[in-house]
């Protein structure tokens, strides 16, 4: 059962053996298990914490994070005020999805970049107001509300407003998140909300497609100057890494693995979500945030582990390796992420220093 006579060296002794003793089958997740503390009691350093939770790039990710945040918000600021003051004596030239649908109903927009920008600022004012609603609740609350802020800011709003643009409305209807989306309400919404979310789903995904589609559009044809400008000055670079940036946020990868996650730790074997389970997740966020703050003195330490905190630290916190098993690899092999060479010093491993560098 432990594997004591070498049947989890390799594949096939394995596949041979559970045809041979179906009893085998009650140990494939004997080698983990779930921490009933969510790893809380981990983290910081000392003995019973998992000290290889920091190290030292974490400073990197999470000033590349700032960076980002400060630099998109400005840059669209900058070049949303300047397409609405912009004059414009003719109607927009180049085509869009709103358009063709506009004129099918005898409708015309002359400046549809000018919408385009006002409706980007005033929805990017959403988030900002977040941001501030956080920032308040930090230094003002105390408690549950203080360190769920703290968390909420560091892992929800900061990472969205690092890419925020109105192509982002493109995230309902790429295939990967639409049919998550989809399946979500099928199977594991409440059977109170299910309808009104179908109903929603409906007319969100084909507005979305045609908004984001329009922002793409728009925003390309705006970056036009920058991206066949003969000389790279800083600005045009800066300007076409916004853009980019702007575009590969679509794909919130890290947002979809959260929930997913979430889901799995939190949700039980059904998968759904009951206000008591979302309540232990909420209260389990918060204490993270808190316990960061509490075991890393030095805020600079504990805001970057913060802001760097991703599903590899989720992973390490909430699971627990069992140790008895007699068939371990040795201890410089067993763990490529955290483990130690034969000289003490820390191996590099899978990715060792450079996980979590993308939220």
């Amino acid at each position: 059962m432990n594997g004591g006579d070498g049947t989890w060296k390799s594949r096939k002794t394995l596949w041979d053996a559970l045809g041979k003793d179906e009893s085998l089958e009650e140990s494939f997740l004997a080698h983990v298990s779930i921490g009933t503390d969510g790893g809380l009691r981990e983290i910081g350093f000392g003995p019973g914490k998992k000290e290889e939770l920091w190290y030292s790039s974490r400073y990197i990710s999470s000033t590349i994070l700032l960076l980002f945040v400060v630099y998109n918000v400005s840059f669209l600021f900058g070049q949303d005020l300047a397409t609405i003051r912009a004059p414009q004596n003719q109607p927009y030239p180049y085509f869009l999805v709103s358009n063709i649908i506009a004129e099918k109903m005898d409708l015309k927009m002359h400046a549809p970049q000018k919408v385009l920008a006002f409706l980007e600022l005033c929805i990017l004012i959403l988030p900002l107001s977040f941001a501030i609603k956080h920032t308040l609740n930090i230094l003002c609350k105390k408690g549950f509300a203080k360190w769920q802020a703290t968390a909420h800011l560091a892992w929800f709003t900061l990472p969205d407003l690092s890419c925020f643009s109105a192509i982002k409305v493109l995230q309902f209807v790429t295939p990967q998140q639409l049919m998550y989306d989809l399946n979500y309400i099928i199977w594991y919404e409440p059977k109170v909300t299910q309808k009104l979310k179908l109903i929603m789903f409906a007319v969100r995904t084909p507005l979305a497609w045609m908004i984001g589609l329009d922002s793409f559009l728009i925003k390309v044809r705006l970056a036009k100057d920058m991206i066949e400008d003969t000389h790279c000055t800083m600005k045009d670079m800066m300007g076409v890494i916004i853009l980019l940036n702007q575009i590969l946020g679509v794909v919130q990868i890290g947002k979809t693995i959260r929930n997913r996650l979430y889901r799995f730790v939190f949700a039980g074997e059904d998968g759904m979500m009951t206000e008591k389970e979302s309540i232990r997740q909420d209260v389990w966020e918060a204490k993270i945030a808190e316990r960061i703050f509490r075991e890393y003195t030095y805020w600079p330490q504990a805001c970057a582990l913060l802001l760097s905190w991703c599903d590899d630290d989720f992973q390490m916190m909430c699971l627990n390796d069992e140790e008895d098993q007699e068939d371990q690899a040795p201890k410089h092999f067993q763990s490529p992420r955290h483990g130690k060479d034969d000289d003490g010093s820390e191996e590099f491993g899978r990715n060792r220093n450079c996980k979590c560098e993308v939220q």
